[in-house]
């Protein structure tokens, strides 16, 4: 089976946003406005990543 690759969420308090980085990175790979947001889009991927019900 595959590795998935680890993210970090952390507050950036200097620029007032979330960033989303993957462990090992020195850069974010993406930035949302708010908490909300950035779980909320991690788990819509987790959602649609499940495989069919049968």
């Amino acid at each position: 089976m595959a590795k998935l690759p680890k993210f970090t969420l952390t507050h950036n308090e200097k620029k007032d946003r979330w960033d989303l980085t993957k462990d090992g990175a020195s850069r974010p790979t993406t930035t949302f406005a708010t908490k909300a947001e950035a779980t909320k889009v991690a788990r819509s991927r987790r959602l649609s990543a499940r495989p069919a019900d049968r």
